[in-house]
Parts: structure tokens; C-alpha cells; sequence
């Protein structure tokens, strides 16, 4: 992100910016476990494909297991 990304912030009131920092935390809290949730079940679909590695265009996941 670069500061042209947030510059409309400096156009608000101290309020509003206090409003803005408490609807993008929401967000952000609301992206981790979406991110949380889809890590699990990708993990779980793996597994049961016994998978280790699944390629797409946007990118690959990788299963890695400890080694005890």
C-alpha cells in the first residue's frame, strides 16, 4: 500500500478518521478469519486427497507436515 492508497484520509475530520480506523480493523478481522476458515478446510481437502502440493494459476499450496 502507498500513501496515494490512503490520502483521502487526511480530507477527514478527526472523527471520521477515528470511524474509518474502526470500520477498516472490522474489515481486517472479518479478512483473518475468512483466511483462517479457507486455510482449514483447503488443509482438511487435502488431506483427504492426500495431497501435498495443489497448483493453480493464482498460486500453489503447499501441506507440510512435522517431522517428529
Amino acid at each position: 500500500m502507498n500513501l496515494k492508497a490512503i490520502d483521502h484520509i487526511v480530507d477527514l475530520t478527526l472523527e471520521e478518521m477515528v470511524v474509518a480506523l474502526a470500520d477498516a480493523r472490522a474489515a481486517l478481522k472479518a479478512q483473518e478469519e475468512l483466511v483462517w476458515y479457507i486455510e482449514r478446510a483447503a488443509i482438511e481437502g487435502m488431506r483427504e486427497r492426500g495431497a501435498t502440493v495443489v497448483k493453480t494459476e493464482a498460486g500453489q499450496a503447499r501441506l507440510v507436515t512435522p517431522v517428529s
